[in-house]
């Protein structure tokens, strides 16, 4: 062999080395990060829920039914108001007005449904 052959067969080897090295380094840290992702849910799934957790899906049931109470009061008042008028109607102009005294019994009925 030359010398010049001898100094391509060693910058072919080094850069063989190289890519090895970078191969070898590159599936470790692969490897590593499977097993630490593999830990990482077993521990995840293996703890019990935080307690904000449980605070917001508490919430989020509370807004449900908080929801569901404020649709039906509505409905509620919007038919104490239609009966009001039709009464209002069938009535003279003067009792065509909403009286105070409904409207704090209509208050009284909201106030009273929104406390738990």
């Amino acid at each position: 062999m030359s010398g010049k052959d001898l100094e391509e067969k060693i910058e072919r080897d080094k850069i063989f080395l190289l890519g090895a090295g970078v191969c070898f380094f590159m599936s470790l840290i692969f490897v590593l990060w499977l097993f630490n992702f593999n830990s990482f849910w077993g521990n995840e799934a293996a703890l019990p829920e935080s307690k904000e957790d449980s605070q917001f899906l508490e919430t989020l049931s509370d807004l449900g039914e908080l929801k569901d109470q404020v649709g039906g009061d509505l409905e509620e008042i919007k038919a104490e108001i239609r009966k009001l008028q039709e009464q209002g109607e069938k009535g003279t102009t003067t009792e065509n007005k909403l009286k105070e005294e409904d409207i704090e019994v209509l208050k009284e009925k909201i106030e009273n449904n929104r406390k738990p």
